[in-house]
């Protein structure tokens, strides 16, 4: 038993929850305040299938929330603001976790954030969940972002090739299986504006600059030019799935998007606020400090 608990505590890609820490709790009060208020409206309003609604809503929020953080590691204020946002878009549509949970492994190896070696368990996982990328096309470009994640570690050595193989082979096999073919559906004025808020953000957020955040694990500084990586790579999947699928691929990143809206904000708040953060968002790749 302990062999299995120090696994999951060397992990790639697990980040567990501690209530103690602040934002840990503001994700689990603020995902079910969004379910809650869900809920109460369907009821309201006499609407159909409210639990399923307020389930995909708290969903919607907790995700966000985390790849929130894995794109802007030292401002917890940028994962805690895509959770409103995230509700918000959830008036184009139900998420689901088909885009998002993708996204999340994704970001999450790009950039580096946990800090441990990955595992042959951990790349079982992530090819599972190109496998769930595969299902649908406004997913496919977070199955390309998983590769390129997993590529990013190379704790496996000449396995990680292989890895990167099964999670590409994966998500074939699920858009196969599937049977989908994109039939896209334009976004709408809503939708559009949507999106090109998105393009905006990951311009005003590209570069991640000089960081203080320092690995889960390891205490060593996370590399700018990864987060700047993980930034580019979501933003891409958004824009890029929104292309393949349309409407349906705006509405099943609903979650990545307001994360990539948050963090832009964030940014450009801190930049407006302090001239100087101008000037390091700019800066060569430089390790953090401890914060």
């Amino acid at each position: 038993m302990e062999d299995v608990l120090q696994l999951a505590r060397n992990s790639a890609i697990g980040r567990p929850l501690d209530p103690n820490v602040p934002s840990n709790k503001a994700v689990l009060v603020g995902s079910a305040a969004a379910g809650a208020i869900t809920l109460a409206a369907h009821l309201a309003t006499r609407r159909p299938k409210p639990i399923r609604a307020a389930v995909a809503s708290a969903e919607a929020c907790f995700m966000a929330w985390a790849i929130g953080r894995e794109l802007d590691p030292d401002e917890q204020s940028s994962a805690i603001l895509a959770m409103p946002l995230a509700l918000a878009g959830r008036a184009f549509g139900r998420p689901g976790l088909g885009a998002s949970f993708p996204a999340l492994l994704a970001a999450r190896l790009a950039a580096g954030t946990v800090g441990a070696p990955l595992q042959p368990a951990d790349a079982a996982q992530v090819a599972g969940a190109g496998l769930l990328a595969g299902g649908r096309p406004a997913s496919w470009p977070f199955a390309v972002a998983l590769g390129v994640g997993l590529e990013q570690d190379r704790s496996l050595g000449d396995r990680t090739n292989i890895a990167t193989g099964a999670t590409l082979l994966a998500a074939a096999v699920g858009a196969v299986v599937s049977r989908t073919v994109p039939r896209p559906r334009p976004p709408g004025l809503a939708g559009g504006a949507w999106l090109a808020a998105v393009a905006g953000a990951g311009l005003v957020g590209a570069r991640a600059g000089v960081l203080r955040s320092r690995t889960d694990v390891g205490d060593r500084p996370l590399q700018a030019s990864r987060v700047s990586l993980a930034r580019g790579l979501t933003v891409g999947g958004v824009l890029l799935g929104a292309a393949i699928d349309g409407r349906r691929a705006l509405v099943s990143t609903v979650p990545v998007a307001a994360a990539v809206l948050a963090t832009a904000a964030t940014r450009l708040a801190a930049r407006l606020d302090d001239p100087s953060e101008q000037a390091t968002a700019h800066a060569p790749d430089q390790a953090g400090v401890s914060s």
